[in-house]
């Protein structure tokens, strides 16, 4: 049974008992008619769910890829498309200049002059084409296209933001997906050696009683543990898939195999100093420079307030014809000058509007203060976790040239039948391989961040880089 009520015919027997049975046959049309409309909006609704359905993903998925798929969502490209374009056509609309009008003068009239050339009622209209324009208005229409110009500048930086986060975003979780990869595979290989460790033990007491059923029972305690620990390090690996998924703007698509980008260009960059970035950051952060712009917005719209009843000088060019022409009395071409000068106002209304915008402004600048604390202490963070990630990278080497090494020797052993840890020399070899690009991966994230907070274009951009 449908979840949903048979509208159609729910309508049709509504209309029959309304209208009575002599209009029974229209209201048959009628419901026709609505099952066919129902039946439209049944398909539109299916192509529309089948088009909407996200595309596979390339395979393998580079993260080049992965951040210009990111970057190209349709509907985040067309609200932030739509919100520049709206400050751009604000910006357009100030610079073309003072509006004018013009207007048709339509007077028809009759009156009796009770002058001794006319008795009775003659015609005496006015029939006239006027242009009207707003000459000067001292002030007002600056301090529009300033406004306009700062909230286009502050839609822009703050979009220019806003894809940095976004392509950071993907860059995380493309590399938690490596990770993950890589650390299915460290805890299979220790899986498999608890297994192996069990089940000799095992084997040795059944057939030797070589060992006691506690020993017996610690290796498969120990083995069962790993076991968790590497089904939860292969769940670990959808999660972080779905994660990227969705981060990309496809979380119905999945990517199997990702592609490791080369790093090469960020492994010899030296970290700066802090007071060397300082300035730069100050000045060139999209955020602060998204806010500054705000502040400048709000600083123009305030003055804008103040200017309301500034004078306002006008010009006027009229073409009249008139029924009744005089000579001196009136004219066929005038152009007039006319100043608006307010002497005194009292509109509470403008008060008002003038008191929000100075609390607007105030709590903008305060926020401005606010990022410019942040992004010092963003800048120094950054830069400490550098020179922390600098020495674990260097550390990580080490440690994966070590274990690579015992992993030779192991092998060496193990073919010559003195030692049998080649097992584990694998599993720790591959623990090391982890925790070696985890401290790589974590480096190009803060030079990232320390690019996106600079205002610099990234290395891993999607428009090129190592990636």
């Amino acid at each position: 049974m449908s979840d949903f009520p048979n509208t159609s015919a729910d309508a049709s027997r509504q209309v029959d008992v309304l209208n009575g049975s002599a209009d029974a046959p229209y209201a048959r049309r009628l419901s026709g008619i609505s099952r066919r409309v129902v039946i439209f909006s049944a398909l539109v609704l299916l192509v529309s769910q089948a088009s909407a359905q996200s595309p596979a993903i390339p395979e393998p998925l580079t993260l080049v890829a992965a951040m210009t798929i990111a970057r190209e969502q349709p509907l985040l490209q067309l609200h932030h498309r739509a919100t520049i374009e709206l400050a751009e056509a604000r910006v357009a609309a100030t610079q073309a200049g003072f509006d004018y009008h013009i207007g048709l003068v339509l007077e028809p009239r009759t009156a009796d002059k009770g002058s001794a050339l006319t008795s009775g009622l003659v015609s005496d209209g006015r029939y006239g084409l006027s242009l009207t324009t707003t000459l000067s208005d001292f002030g007002q229409s600056e301090s529009q296209h300033r406004a306009a110009s700062a909230q286009l500048a502050s839609e822009k930086a703050a979009f220019h933001a806003l894809q940095d986060t976004r392509h950071i975003a993907v860059m995380e979780r493309f590399f938690s997906v490596l990770l993950a990869d890589m650390h299915f595979y460290a805890q299979d290989e220790k899986m498999t050696m608890t297994f192996l460790r069990f089940k000799r033990v095992r084997e040795q007491r059944e057939r030797f009683e070589a060992y006691s059923m506690v020993e017996v029972q610690a290796r498969e305690s120990d083995y069962q543990a790993q076991r968790v620990r590497r089904l939860q390090s292969d769940l670990a690996r959808r999660r972080t898939r779905h994660h990227l998924a969705v981060a990309m703007g496809w979380p119905n698509a999945r990517s199997r195999d990702l592609v490791r980008p080369n790093l090469a260009d960020y492994n010899d960059r030296p970290v700066p100093d802090y007071q060397v970035l300082l300035s730069e950051a100050l000045h060139t952060n999209p955020a602060l420079t998204a806010v500054r712009a705000r502040v400048e917005t709000a600083t123009q719209s305030l003055l804008l307030s103040q200017r309301v009843n500034r004078p306002r000088l006008t010009g006027e060019l009229l073409l009249q014809h008139h029924d009744q022409f005089t000579g001196f009395s009136r004219d066929r071409v005038r152009a007039l000058l006319q100043l608006r000068v307010p002497l005194v106002s009292r509109e509470s209304h403008e008060r008002l509007a003038y008191i929000e915008r100075a609390a607007h402004l105030a709590s903008l600048e305060a926020e401005l203060i606010e990022k410019t604390h942040r992004v010092q202490l963003q800048l120094m963070t950054l830069i400490d976790k550098l020179r922390v990630n600098q020495v674990a990278r260097i550390a990580a080497g080490v440690e994966e040239s070590y274990r690579s090494a015992y992993q030779d020797r192991s092998r060496s052993l193990y073919e010559m039948e003195v030692k049998a840890d080649l097992g584990d020399a694998q599993a720790q070899v591959a623990e090391a391989l982890w925790k070696s690009a985890k401290v790589e991966f974590e480096n190009v994230i803060l030079w990232s961040k320390l690019d996106a907070l600079l205002g610099r274009p990234m290395l891993l951009g999607a428009k090129g880089g190592t990636g």
